[in-house]
């Protein structure tokens, strides 16, 4: 009966983990010059598929807002020659990063 409990707790502590309320880093995509990517709510893996999403939809030509897999992203500011992006969803999932510099 404890092992299932214990078990249980684990697995649960795993599976919350990108539920956090606060952010969490989840790094660089260098190649498309984004740095500093932060997420809360959603996990990495997913929190760096937004960003290159993005990036894929601003590089067709569209403007700096886009939506891309359920995230609503655009510019809230800017820093030397780039730009930070906040990417929206429903149920407080955020991802923020900077483009460019």
């Amino acid at each position: 009966m404890l092992a299932a409990v214990i078990t249980l707790v684990v697995s649960t502590s795993a599976t919350s983990a990108p539920l956090r309320a606060s952010f969490h880093t989840c790094g660089d995509i260098a190649t498309l010059n984004s740095w500093g990517i932060t997420a809360k709510r959603v996990g990495c893996r997913k929190a760096r598929r937004v960003v290159r999403a993005y990036n894929s939809a601003i590089g067709e030509g569209g403007g700096f807002t886009q939506d891309v897999l359920g995230f609503h992203c655009k510019v809230v500011g800017s820093y030397g020659d780039g730009g930070i992006h906040r990417c929206a969803a429903p149920g407080h999932r955020v991802v923020r990063f900077k483009r460019g510099g």
